[in-house]
């Protein structure tokens, strides 16, 4: 079960990154298990939003935000893409039990994306206890 806080989350030990090739980042040790996906591996330029699908297969609840970054593949670098000007984002976090499962919609007209097809990813963090995790997961735009 997820349920909306009206708190900020302030940093906690280290941030790790995580990467896998694909539109799912499954859980590991690393990811003290969180598994993060996109609703699908391919978008359409006429596509207006993103399901971010959250699960917490770990054992300690886990708190994120709103807040996410876009980057796009630009020969071989990944690049931010930049939200729109003047865009305000809630400051809630929401807190996941372990063995629940949530959605965050991400909506492409929030964000300055090219009109150019290529390979995204979502970044995202996440706080447990004693630490941070940033967790990455991969789309195409065509």
């Amino acid at each position: 079960m997820w349920a909306a806080v009206p708190v900020c989350t302030t940093p906690i030990g280290k941030a790790t990154e995580l990467h896998l090739p694909s539109n799912k980042v499954t859980a590991s040790p690393e990811s003290n298990g969180i598994e993060m996906t996109t609703d699908k591996a391919k978008y359409e330029q006429s596509d207006k939003k993103i399901d971010l699908l959250i699960k917490n297969t770990g054992s300690e609840e886990i708190t994120f935000n709103e807040l996410y970054q876009i980057e796009m593949d630009m020969n071989g670098t990944w690049s931010r893409i930049p939200f729109q000007e003047n865009l305000a984002i809630p400051l809630l976090a929401y807190e996941l039990n372990p063995n629940a499962t949530a959605t965050s919609a991400i909506y492409f007209n929030n964000l300055n994306l090219p009109t150019a097809s290529g390979k995204f990813r979502v970044v995202k963090q996440f706080t447990l206890e004693t630490s941070q995790i940033r967790l990455v997961t991969e789309f195409e735009i065509e």
